[in-house]
Order: structure tokens, then sequence, then C-alpha cells
């Protein structure tokens, strides 16, 4: 099972690979965010949510479409 941190660590990785430019911190800063906050909704298993609610952990920011969204 991947950890935030993990996929934190996978998309730097990818990005030194990718791109051969120097990218400026806000680039890295994004990068990080957006790599942690897909597992952010593993905070909701606090509020007792029910499992099938589309808030709670794999819900709504496991889609593409909230990929999309944030990227935008």
């Amino acid at each position: 099972m991947a950890s935030a941190f993990g996929q934190a660590l996978a998309a730097v990785a990818l990005s030194k690979i990718l791109t051969v430019q120097k990218q400026p911190e806000r680039f890295w800063l994004l990068g990080l965010i957006g790599a942690i906050l897909r597992d952010a909704d593993i905070l909701t298993c606090a509020f007792e949510i029910a499992y099938e609610h589309v808030l709670r952990h794999r819900g709504i920011t496991h889609f593409i479409l909230f990929a999309v969204v944030l990227a935008s």
C-alpha cells in the first residue's frame, strides 16, 4: 500500500526524469501537495462517515475528474 509520502516522492522522481529545465519552487510545492492531497480523504475516517459515502477514503479524491478540476 502506497503512502501519501511515497506518492510525493514518486512525483518528484518522475519530474526530475521528465524535465531537463530547472523548475521553480512553486512547481515542486504544487507537485507535492497534489500527490498528498489525493489521500487527504483518509481524515474522514475520524468523523464516522459511512464507508460507501463519496467523501470517504477512496471516494471523490480518487476520481480522474477530481484531478482535472484540481489541475485547472
